[in-house]
């Protein structure tokens, strides 16, 4: 008889530090269980082969680190790592409106689910000049220009927000108000 000898996998385990935000943005992902690591995919990572690497993806994505002990046995572990920045945060910038008093779309105004501390929108017309502005993102523009309609043209936002995770952040754009 010719005896076998069976190794045991290696019970590989990995952690995250934290998902990624504008406030953080890299995560430490750990492995333990066996001797050597591999971890895939490299996109983002410091270092492929070592049990603790800092990850730096621009998109959410899954890491698997496969674990090998000091026989050659292979084990694996995953992990998802969620990527949050400032561009994945919900946004609603019309590009036009039409504020005919028609009960559709009469009043520009942003939608966003940023945590924010303070707001601030600016619409200006082609020279530059102010027609609208408001520190409060409930609020939005009628059309009107010192108390009459504004012209039919193309106008310029500049928007600041204040946010509690992001810092500040600042959008600007063009909307085209029609008549």
């Amino acid at each position: 008889d010719i005896p076998i000898i069976v190794n045991p996998l290696p019970e590989v385990r990995v952690t995250k530090s934290n998902d990624i935000d504008c406030s953080t943005g890299f995560a430490v992902l750990s492995a333990s269980g066996a001797a050597k690591y591999r971890w895939a995919p490299d996109e983002g990572l410091d270092n492929d082969y070592v049990n603790e690497v800092v990850a730096r993806p621009t998109q959410n994505i899954t890491y698997t680190v496969t674990g090998i002990s000091d026989s050659g046995c292979e084990a694996k572990a995953s992990i998802d790592l969620d990527v949050r920045t400032i561009d994945n945060y919900l946004w609603m910038i019309p590009t036009a409106f039409t504020p005919d008093n028609n009960g559709h779309n009469d009043c520009y105004s942003i939608k966003t689910n940023i945590d924010f501390i303070s707001y601030k929108i600016q619409i200006n017309n082609r020279w530059g000049q102010p027609v609208y502005q408001s520190e409060d993102i409930k609020d939005c523009w009628d059309g009107r220009y010192k108390g009459k309609d504004a012209a039919l043209s193309t106008y310029y936002y500049y928007i600041k927000i204040d946010t509690k995770a992001c810092g500040t952040v600042f959008k600007t754009g063009d909307i085209t108000l029609i008549r």
